[in-house]
């Protein structure tokens, strides 16, 4: 279930934090997409967008031993992106 939450940082300085507490909680960082980039790359734009690809690597290894179809839920992916006007 997506959750919308509305940071009052830019985005550069919530995804910092957001990782550094992910970071706290055990949590590895696998990636970070700049999709705003990338559509740039390709003479697209969208508004600043940031992937974010996150998990537990013990945790998930236990759940995926028990039901291998766990591994199309994990690990996590929330986009973070900027809304107008704020």
């Amino acid at each position: 279930m997506l959750k919308e939450v509305h940071l009052t940082s830019p985005l550069p300085t919530a995804q910092q934090a957001i990782e550094g507490r992910l970071n706290q909680w055990g949590f590895k960082i696998f990636a970070a997409i700049d999709q705003d980039a990338e559509a740039q790359n390709v003479g697209l734009t969208l508004k600043p967008t940031v992937l974010l690809i996150f998990g537990n690597p013990k945790v998930g290894t236990l759940l995926m031993q028990e039901d291998d179809q766990v591994a199309f839920e994990l690990p996590s992916q929330p986009p973070l992106t900027k809304v107008s006007g704020l």
